[in-house]
C-alpha cells in the first residue's frame, strides 16, 4: 500500500513539472524589452563643456529688415558746414561712389533719405531725379542728377561745377586715377559765344573700367591755323560756367559692370554736354586731333602749373 501511494506520489510531481508553462529566451527577451530603458546622463568634469546636437530644420530664412536712422535737423549754418564738407572729402568715399552713394549698389530710397536734410527740392523726369541744394554765396542753386533703374537702383550720377572745383579739377581727377584709358576732344570752329571766336572746346577722360567719365570745359582761342586749348585758363573763365554751365568741371558716374547697359556710346553723347545739336563729327580722339597721346596728356596736366596747350587743326572741326 505504502508503495503504491509512493509511485501515485512521483507520478504527479512529474506531472506538475512538465504541464508548467517554460520560460523560453524569446520569452526573457519580450519581457526585457518590454521594460522602459533606463539612460544613464555621461558624468560630465567641470572642465569639459557637453556640446549638443543641432538637428537642421527647413525653417524659412527671415529677410533683414532695414531700420532707417532718424533724419536729423540742420540749422541753416549746419546744412552750409555738412555741404561743404561733402563737396571737400566726397563723404569719405572713391569715385563713382558720390557722398556715399554707389551707382548699381544703392537704392534711390536710401540715396534719398540721405540727402533730404540737405536738399532744397527735388524734381522727377521719368527715371531721372534732380536733387537741388545751396552752397552759401552762389548765384543759384546747385543739383546732382540721378538716373534710376526700374529695380530703384541709381544707376547713374551726374555732377557739376562747382560740386568738383574742389576735389575734381583736371590735375586732381589725373592724380586720382591714373593715366586715361581715353581722351576725347569736342570742339567746333564756328558759332562761338561769349565774345569768343570759338564756342568752348570740352576733354573728356574716358575712365570706363572705373565707372567716371570726366569733362572739362576751355574757351579756346586762335593760334594760326590751329584751335587753341589751355586747360590753365580754367579760373580765368569762371564767368563762362556761370551762364553755361554743363561745359567744365563734369562727373558721370556709373556702375562699371554695367557698362554695356547703355543704348547710346560715350562718344555719341559727348556734345550733349554743351548742345544738343552737336553729332559724332564734332568728337574726336586725342591721338587723332593733336600730337599728343593719353600718356602725355597725363604726364603734362597732372601738373596744376603747367602751361601746356592742346593745338588742334581748325580745319578738322566743322
Amino acid at each position: 500500500m505504502k508503495r503504491t501511494t509512493l509511485i501515485i506520489l512521483v507520478l504527479a510531481t512529474f506531472l506538475i513539472v512538465n504541464c508548467s508553462p517554460q520560460l523560453t529566451v524569446d520569452s526573457v527577451t519580450a519581457t526585457a524589452t518590454s521594460q522602459p530603458a533606463v539612460t544613464r546622463t555621461p558624468d560630465v568634469k567641470p572642465s569639459e563643456t557637453a556640446t549638443p546636437t543641432v538637428t537642421p530644420t527647413n525653417a524659412p530664412t527671415i529677410s533683414p529688415i532695414i531700420t532707417w536712422t532718424p533724419l536729423p535737423t540742420f540749422s541753416a549754418q549746419e546744412k552750409q558746414a555738412k555741404i561743404q564738407e561733402l563737396l571737400e572729402t566726397n563723404g569719405g568715399c572713391q569715385l563713382p561712389c558720390w557722398w556715399g552713394i554707389i551707382p548699381g549698389k544703392t537704392t534711390w530710397a536710401e540715396a534719398l533719405h540721405f540727402l533730404t536734410p540737405i536738399m532744397i527740392e527735388m524734381k522727377e523726369l521719368g527715371g531721372n531725379k534732380e536733387v537741388y541744394y545751396e552752397i552759401e554765396n552762389a548765384s543759384e542753386q546747385e543739383r546732382l542728377m540721378f538716373d534710376v533703374s526700374g529695380n530703384d537702383r541709381v544707376d547713374w550720377i551726374s555732377t557739376y561745377q562747382p560740386e568738383t572745383f574742389y576735389t575734381y579739377q583736371l590735375h586732381q581727377v589725373l592724380a586720382l586715377l591714373g593715366t586715361p584709358e581715353q581722351v576725347y576732344i569736342s570742339a567746333r570752329s564756328t558759332g562761338g559765344d561769349f565774345e569768343t571766336e570759338f564756342p568752348p572746346a570740352i576733354l573728356v577722360l574716358d575712365y570706363t573700367q572705373i565707372g567716371v567719365w570726366a569733362s572739362y570745359g576751355y574757351l579756346p582761342a586762335r593760334s594760326g591755323e590751329n584751335i587753341s586749348i589751355c586747360p590753365q585758363d580754367f579760373d580765368k573763365t569762371t564767368s563762362v560756367y556761370e551762364l553755361y554751365r554743363t561745359v567744365g568741371g563734369r562727373l558721370e558716374l556709373f556702375d562699371p559692370a554695367r557698362e554695356n547697359h547703355w543704348a547710346a556710346p560715350m562718344i555719341e553723347v559727348i556734345g550733349a554736354y554743351v548742345d544738343n545739336t552737336w553729332g559724332p563729327e564734332t568728337i574726336s580722339r586725342l591721338e587723332d586731333a593733336t600730337n599728343m597721346t593719353t600718356e602725355s596728356f597725363y604726364n603734362t596736366f597732372i601738373d596744376p602749373a603747367s602751361k601746356a596747350c592742346l593745338e588742334t587743326p581748325v580745319n578738322l572741326w566743322p
